[in-house]
């Protein structure tokens, strides 16, 4: 085996530092934080992050946030009744 003569990346050590960061955020939230809430929230951490990175970092730490349901309509309205 040979090792690999290159050197780590800057923005390869900061993705190695975010993403148990965004993980263990995520889940102090209730995991239901998604990007433009956990984009805030690294922003009040002190990290500065974007919104594409955040999206990027979440979906290598694996997580995502909760997808609210569409908004069921159950009323019929009476076509007889007066408009």
């Amino acid at each position: 085996m040979h090792q690999s003569s290159t050197p780590v990346s800057a923005c390869q050590l900061k993705d190695d530092l975010l993403i148990p960061e965004v993980a263990r955020l995520h889940a102090e939230n209730y995991g239901v934080y998604g990007r433009r809430k956990m984009h805030a929230l690294l922003r009040r951490q002190g990290w500065d992050i974007g919104r594409d990175q955040t999206e990027r970092m979440m979906r290598l730490a694996g997580v995502r946030g909760v997808r609210r349901s569409k908004r069921v309509f159950t009323t019929k309205s009476d076509p007889a009744a007066p408009r």
